[in-house]
């Protein structure tokens, strides 16, 4: 907890006193995805798809990949008629980012419109508090299980073998909604002190004490339905607090400047594609 109560934490010097008052729900080492007991998200048909070359470096990185999701239970083997071929992607650090290509299968999923948060609205009421605390749920969309009817729609193929998921897989076209829907319904009780977007929640109070009880509320409700946070990406009661690109205190909201530096950075536009992107990108720092 050393990193975690410094700063601007009025609980610097008591972590012993805050953690007597707290039950904490987080993940430490090796743990199980997947076990949250609410929601389940519906998926549509779809037809198989061949899968896609890869060189052997990749097929070895498909290969760690797979037995990482295997061994905490996301994926399991598939006899399923559908398949979704994979892409893998090299990250600046070398390591690859894992991408199913559900084309044809979003292509014929029913949309879900639940709504996400509108941010510049739900930033405005944030503002002005004494004390927040963010919170990250670990791998949250792989903690929301898959009907069990429906898993073989998400099955997927490698060079070697199908899988299919047992929870939210990435690129399903109702991921977002899906877990919103599960998130703010969970936390309804909590919605005059929470606010919740995707897997981020912040939480915010006017008093130590308030604060106290708001964190225990909503962590009971984590507890109860066996969401997992991520011990690396938490913050507590602070009076100042980055959150969705935005720094929120007792004096307000402001936009966090490296947003704004992006934005100044952007060479004047000369053409209407280039005004186009400028203009888009003012909507993302004020969004």
């Amino acid at each position: 907890f050393a990193n975690t109560f410094g700063g601007t934490s009025p609980i610097g010097e008591r972590p012993l006193y805050f953690r007597q008052h707290i039950r904490w729900n987080f993940a430490i080492g090796e743990c199980l995805i997947g076990e949250s007991l609410i929601g389940e998200s519906l998926i549509g048909e779809h037809t198989a798809t061949r899968s896609y070359p890869q060189t052997i470096d990749k097929q070895n990185a498909t290969f760690d990949i797979i037995q990482q999701m295997l061994k905490h239970k996301q994926i399991r083997a598939s006899h399923s008629q559908y398949s979704a071929p994979v892409l893998l992607i090299k990250k600046h650090d070398g390591s690859y980012r894992f991408i199913l290509d559900y084309r044809k299968l979003n292509n014929i999923t029913i949309q879900d419109n639940y709504p996400l948060p509108n941010l510049e609205q739900a930033i405005q009421i944030v503002g002005g508090h004494q004390y927040y605390t963010k919170l990250d749920l670990r791998s949250g969309y792989f903690q929301i299980p898959i009907r069990e009817e429906d898993k073989h729609k998400t099955a997927f193929i490698t060079v070697h073998e199908l899988y299919e998921f047992n929870v939210l897989a990435q690129s399903l076209k109702n991921r977002p909604p899906s877990f919103q829907r599960i998130m703010s319904n969970l936390l309804l009780p909590c919605k005059k002190f929470c606010l919740v977007f995707l897997d981020d929640i912040l939480i915010y109070s006017d008093s130590f004490a308030q604060h106290l009880d708001h964190l225990n509320q909503v962590l009971a409700i984590l507890n109860k339905y066996n969401f997992q946070l991520n011990p690396q990406k938490y913050e507590v009661a602070k009076t100042s607090i980055d959150y969705l690109g935005h720094t929120i205190s007792n004096q307000g909201i402001k936009l966090l400047q490296e947003r704004i530096d992006k934005i100044l950075a952007i060479p004047q536009p000369t053409t209407l594609n280039q005004a186009n992107a400028f203009i888009g990108a003012i909507g993302w720092v004020g969004g």
